[in-house]
């Protein structure tokens, strides 16, 4: 897993296995971070435990038919990447920001958390 600014386009590229993201400002990805950080992987580990994927914490990418999949150790190396990277670039982690498409609320699968079935 690694994180890094192009020095072509300026972005934020986060690499976690095969899936790749980017993000156009810093203040995005303290968004998504934030997002992350919402989110209760062993919680979501218990939920989808039966359903014998090889991983738990899926995360709804545009169209709700598909997903990132991350184990939980996969989920909390993402977050620790991006808060070193954070770190780095002297970001204040007192000054994240929620940004309203990261918002836990509105997001899916925290909506599914109230039956306790992950769609």
């Amino acid at each position: 897993m690694r994180i890094f600014k192009c020095s072509a386009c300026s972005k934020i590229h986060v690499e976690a296995g095969n899936v790749l993201m980017h993000f156009p400002t810093l203040k995005r990805l303290m968004g998504f971070l934030d997002y992350l950080e919402s989110i209760d992987p062993h919680y979501y580990k218990a939920a989808n435990s039966s359903k014998g994927l090889a991983r738990d914490v899926y995360l709804p990418v545009g169209d709700a038919s598909v997903s990132m999949a991350f184990s939980v150790g996969e989920f909390e190396e993402l977050k620790q990447t991006i808060r070193r990277f954070l770190d780095k670039e002297n970001v204040n982690p007192f000054l994240r920001i929620s940004l309203s498409g990261f918002l836990p609320h509105t997001h899916p699968a925290n909506a599914a958390r109230s039956n306790g079935i992950l769609h």
